[in-house]
């Protein structure tokens, strides 16, 4: 049983909504997510394997976990958070971080436990990747350090919209210098 990087400790889910949940695990295993809050949700995997299912959240919080079950093997996430999730994609205005920003050192204390980051790896492939290659990316909580390697445009938004609202804030930033915008964008749009 198996799942991508984004389905870790510290992670946070969007609320009130249905998430997607996907992994591998052998052909035709039965597999369950099953979370704190009660919901719970069952697929079966594919003849190759892959297994995807949607699973609702409630309305923000903290301090949740999830299970995932396959035939034998059983995967616990820990300190996950419900709220609202960004995603934060684009090129070297994007990935620059605040350590570079004018105003760093106003975030050398800051402890944001529910503002979520998830620094994704600078991967390039030519051929999409089901599974990212980069082994160290995992969700952290915004402290000092977490905050510096954070892209400054994520970051100062995730932290005003965190600060304002009062709820769990999560940050995916996906920023890769001088790439084409073709590779942003899914081929069905780009052939015509």
């Amino acid at each position: 049983l198996k799942l991508p990087r984004l389905f870790c400790d510290h992670m946070i889910l969007q609320q009130q909504t249905h998430n997607t949940f996907w992994g591998w695990a052998a052909p035709s295993e039965p597999v369950s997510v099953i979370a704190s809050w009660g919901e719970t949700e069952q697929t079966q995997a594919d003849q190759n394997g892959k297994w995807k299912l949607f699973l609702k959240t409630p309305s923000h919080g903290t301090r949740h976990s999830l299970t995932i079950k396959g035939k034998s093997d059983t995967i616990e996430i820990t300190n996950v958070a419900v709220g609202e999730v960004w995603l934060c994609a684009g090129q070297s205005n994007m990935g620059w971080a605040v350590r570079s920003s004018f105003e760093a050192e106003k975030e050398a204390d800051v402890d944001l436990p529910n503002l979520r980051i998830f620094r994704s790896a600078r991967e390039h492939w030519h051929e999409p990747l089901e599974m990212q290659r980069d082994r160290l990316t995992h969700w952290k909580p915004c402290d000092p350090q977490s905050a510096a390697e954070t892209s400054a445009v994520s970051y100062y938004f995730g932290k005003k919209i965190h600060l304002e609202l009062g709820i769990p804030v999560g940050i995916i930033q996906q920023a890769y210098a001088g790439t084409p915008i073709e590779g942003w964008m899914p081929w069905d749009i780009q052939k015509n």
